[in-house]
């Protein structure tokens, strides 16, 4: 019999774009977790040792990898630093027993994305997968942990310098949305420059964020959550449309970027996908996929009513 895991569709989405690399020395903990991950990641290659998953990281290269610490040959930190020098930004999960402080500034060193010990829980596993592309993550006791989006967070501060208008980032993940904000303000030397709506923001907060990027000079940008904004709002003073990560929903994706094409609109308002991994570059081309087969049916509805 197979656990059920319940978990958002739209992370279950996520994972099926996802080539993984397990790294483990024990065969019944690596047999067991790879019985779970095989039918919900795209494909999943298994090693039972650091030096093995290296050769196999070298062979496939896999879109993550999740490892274990200790292991014969060569060990998970290790096989991890000779991976990123191979790949600079290639994400890396460890899993071990060991919650050892030195393992951890070890890991911190490397660059190491994510820890998480052993039991595993395997739905938070599966969410930390689905979050790595995406620049942050949660620990166990939800402070943020940001890993390298220097790249990424490059090409969104050189569109906000770019535009002498307003910009829209729609972030789909809660905590990054707190990292950007963070780090635009500081870029923009401005402590009112940047406002987030998100879930939790109140209808009245929301309004009021919402009446002041469209009427007032302060906020030059305001970060969105696609499933908190999606419907019926206008911000028209924005010319410039960003997406921090894609979403799996094409209804979500087409109302967002109506936020600012609307009546009102002045401006050529243009949209940016911004990624950091060839899972990202999957799934934006798999959301476009679906925006040109909707607007193909739109089109002939239409042609089949005039």
């Amino acid at each position: 019999m197979k656990d059920y895991i319940a978990m958002d569709p739209s992370i279950l989405q996520v994972l099926k774009t996802l080539s993984v690399l397990y790294v483990e020395d024990d065969r019944e903990t690596r047999e067991e977790l790879a019985m779970i991950l095989e039918p919900l990641v795209r494909e999943l290659h298994l090693a039972a040792d650091g030096q093995a998953g290296l050769e196999l990281f070298k062979q496939k290269r896999p879109d993550l990898v999740v490892t274990d610490i200790q292991m014969p040959r060569l060990s998970g930190l290790a096989m991890g630093g000779e991976i990123r020098r191979l790949v600079p930004g290639q994400p890396i999960i460890v899993v071990s027993a060991y919650n050892d402080v030195d393992y951890l500034f070890r890991a911190i060193e490397l660059g190491i994305d994510q820890y998480i010990t052993k039991p595993v829980n395997v739905e938070r596993l599966l969410q930390k997968l689905a979050q790595v592309a995406a620049g942050a993550v949660y620990t166990d006791t939800k402070e943020v942990v940001q890993f390298d989006i220097r790249s990424r967070l490059r090409e969104l501060l050189d569109i906000i310098d770019s535009t002498d208008h307003k910009v829209l980032v729609f972030v789909p993940f809660r905590h990054i949305s707190d990292v950007l904000k963070e780090e635009i303000t500081k870029h923009l030397n401005d402590p009112n420059a940047v406002e987030v709506i998100r879930g939790g923001v109140s209808a009245g907060a929301r309004a009021d964020i919402i009446k002041r990027f469209q009427t007032e000079d302060a906020t030059k940008v305001l970060l969105l959550a696609p499933a908190a904004t999606a419907h019926g709002i206008t911000l028209t003073r924005a010319d410039q449309v960003v997406w921090w990560g894609p979403i799996t929903s094409t209804e979500m994706y087409l109302q967002a970027n109506s936020r600012a094409h609307r009546a009102g609109q002045r401006n050529c308002v243009t949209v940016t996908h911004l990624q950091g991994s060839p899972v990202e570059r999957r799934m934006y081309a798999m959301l476009q996929n679906k925006v040109d087969l909707h607007m193909s049916l739109v089109d002939l509805y239409k042609q089949e009513i005039s």
